[in-house]
């Protein structure tokens, strides 16, 4: 909040950092934020929300990232009950695709622009589902923490979608 720069606050133990600037915040032993600009985490969760939809995305170049991350897992949803593992991948959002860089170059990069996804999911603690036009379904899990809520609302502002929850 301090510094207002995407994807630099971390966690340790129970500790809230960033990792750009001095602002950090406790958690004490009653689930409150001791130290930082907001005492609970649902106040802190509106700020970001509404932060990031004040950001004017137009402003960002073509190839500039808004934001990335490094090692999701990725699989493709064959039917009701089985997914197709298609192995690691980066994350880098721009104004209008996701990119999902191969770690393996044996697998194609992904490309999915942002108006064929209309629907999204946030699963578990750093999983992201995203639901495309054209029936293909991609889960995501990263092993490290990442906040899926980030690209959920980054992408829901740039579609001019409804945030359902």
């Amino acid at each position: 909040p301090e510094c207002k720069r995407l994807s630099t606050l971390h966690g340790d133990h129970n500790l809230v950092k960033c990792s750009k600037c001095d602002y950090h915040a406790e958690f004490n032993m009653f689930g409150y934020l001791d130290g930082g600009d907001f005492a609970r985490l649902d106040e802190y969760d509106k700020f970001q929300k509404d932060y990031v939809y004040s950001i004017d995305y137009s402003k960002y170049k073509d190839n500039e990232p808004i934001t990335s991350d490094e090692n999701f897992f990725i699989k493709i949803k064959k039917d009701n009950f089985k997914n197709k593992k298609l192995g690691f991948y980066d994350f880098v959002l721009y104004k209008d695709r996701l990119e999902m860089i191969s770690k393996d170059k044996k697998n194609e990069d992904i490309i999915i622009p942002l108006s064929i996804i209309t629907g999204y999911a946030i699963e578990g603690m750093n999983g992201l589902q995203l639901s495309l036009k054209d029936g293909r379904v991609y889960r995501t899990q990263n092993e490290k923490p990442v906040s899926a809520l980030k690209y959920t609302n980054i992408i829901s502002k740039l579609n001019n979608m409804e945030l359902k929850f």
